[in-house]
């Protein structure tokens, strides 16, 4: 796969997998089979980007992701908030699968520097035992899921997709938000959506 796929070949890529469980598991992200420029879920949504922004994928709670023509990806979530979370997807994978509870970072982002912002992460992190739960069996709905813990799910996520290893996820999610989203906007029914963390 491409360093920047739009969003058919991201959609491609996804359900020629043979990982979709793992990955809506993981990382709460559902490719759209259904023409994405006719889902109930984009009703009211206006990206100011540059054109050619397309929806891909749903998060399973009523957001949606969104790669944008340069290849960064947008995730506008459900609750009034949205931002290029990743440069491209092969780093988006890599973020997402290399947190525990990723979309819980987010919360963290809009803090005022990256230290103090990854220290309270961390310490939500400690506080829900999210690192140890990746070791132990799926704690629900895991019927159909054939890859036995979230850790090895992860790891085969990222295999699958060649996506970078790297060293501090959290901070490179961190320079997404406060670094890559100077140039979008989103409304939702006029009203302008926050950036994650505001």
């Amino acid at each position: 796969m491409g360093q920047n796929p739009n969003a058919r070949t991201i959609i491609e890529q996804v359900e020629s997998s043979g990982l979709e469980p793992e990955i809506h598991a993981v990382i709460e992200f559902e490719t759209m089979t259904a023409p994405p420029a006719s889902h109930p879920a984009l009703e009211g949504i206006e990206i100011a980007a540059p054109a050619g922004s397309a929806p891909f994928a749903l998060d399973g709670s009523g957001g949606t992701y969104h790669v944008l023509p340069d290849g960064r990806i947008l995730l506008i979530d459900s609750e009034g908030s949205a931002g290029v979370v990743a440069p491209n997807f092969k780093e988006f994978i890599a973020i997402a699968a290399g947190l525990p509870g990723w979309r819980d970072a987010l919360k963290f982002v809009g803090r005022q520097d990256v230290a103090t912002a990854r220290a309270d992460w961390q310490a939500f992190i400690a506080k829900w035992k999210l690192e140890s739960q990746l070791h132990q069996p799926w704690p629900y709905a895991a019927d159909h899921l054939t890859i036995r813990t979230p850790a090895l799910a992860r790891e085969a996520i990222m295999n699958y997709f060649h996506a970078p290893s790297l060293s501090d996820p959290f901070g490179a999610l961190y320079h997404a938000v406060n670094s890559l989203n100077d140039d979008v906007g989103v409304k939702w029914e006029g009203e302008r959506l926050r950036l994650f963390g505001r």
